[in-house]
């Protein structure tokens, strides 16, 4: 899978345990979808926090206690990762069920799905801007098959 910095709009900054994306065109941010991330309380995604860094938008993604997805795979069982993926594709189902999510805004690289290890629930990282990481709901669905079979 392609990583989202192969995109040109984005870069990653690490920050301890979590992580940020800044974007290179503020004017790309859509407020109306961070503002839905936080105000119903969609749960399948990490908190994330708007900041302002060098006059461009940061947003930072609190990832602390949950482990990326390519870090344990290797050692999860068949029924364990039956768990994670039923948990991946409900959160995705969540976001085409909202109205006012799009799917081409999730982050699908495997290390950027966080499982919380006590539970097996998957929380994504929802990037809320104008250009999308994927074509179209067809070459989103592709990633996300071709990710889960490999």
């Amino acid at each position: 899978m392609k990583s989202l910095l192969d995109k040109e709009f984005i870069s990653e900054m690490i920050c301890g345990n979590n992580f940020a994306y800044i974007l290179d065109d503020n004017s790309r941010f859509l407020s109306t979808e961070y503002k839905v991330l936080h105000n119903q309380g969609v749960d399948g995604f990490i908190q994330c926090m708007q900041l302002i860094y060098n006059g461009k938008l940061l947003f930072y993604y609190l990832t602390e206690g949950y482990n990326a997805l390519s870090k344990i795979i290797s050692v999860l069982d068949a029924e364990r990762f039956m768990s994670v993926a039923c948990s991946l594709l409900e959160n995705i189902i969540d976001v085409r069920n909202n109205g006012f999510l799009c799917c081409q805004n999730i982050d699908i690289s495997f290390d950027h799905i966080y499982v919380d290890i006590n539970t097996y629930k998957v929380k994504l990282i929802y990037f809320p801007v104008s250009r999308h990481f994927f074509q179209d709901e067809s070459s989103f669905e592709k990633e996300l098959k071709s990710s889960l079979i490999s």
